[in-house]
């Protein structure tokens, strides 16, 4: 694992952010849970081309996400095994803590919703376009709805 990614993965595990993903010059935070900071990312048409992430929880949503923003690591403290596919698929070199067959949903009591979203996804943008829907976003970003870091390179 690379020392930025390790860096990531450490102001994770010491901070109430969701996600984390630095470089040499730059350590940028979100504190939106779940995979919305990604979609809206991904909506703003952002890249995290130069940036090593580290996650807490990782499913095939946000495996697709990533394979659209392309982080050059990926630290994930739960992977889920259909991210873990769609990771290798698209080649996003990544690292976990644990693995799980699937993620469940906050209340416990059944599967994440983003992840039923994207169960049929054959592709980043088609899980992007799903998302999308299943989170309301069509269409410009909502007021108050922004992603909670500086600008990221653009595509």
């Amino acid at each position: 694992m690379n020392r930025y990614t390790e860096n990531a993965k450490n102001q994770l595990q010491n901070s109430s952010a969701a996600l984390v993903y630095c470089n040499e010059n730059e350590i940028c935070t979100s504190h939106i849970r779940g995979v919305l900071s990604l979609v809206l990312m991904v909506k703003e048409k952002k890249t995290m081309e130069d940036f090593y992430c580290a996650d807490k929880v990782v499913g095939k949503a946000a495996a697709f996400m990533y394979a659209i923003l392309k982080p050059r690591e990926l630290y994930a403290f739960v992977l889920s095994e259909k991210a873990r596919e769609v990771l290798d698929k698209y080649g996003i070199k990544y690292f976990y803590g644990e693995k799980v067959p699937a993620i469940i949903n906050r209340k416990g009591d059944g599967f994440c919703p983003m992840e039923t979203a994207t169960e049929n996804a054959a592709t980043p943008l088609e899980a992007f376009s799903l998302l999308e829907k299943k989170l309301n976003l069509e269409g410009e970003v909502p007021e108050g709805k922004t992603v909670e870091v500086p600008i990221l390179k653009q595509d």
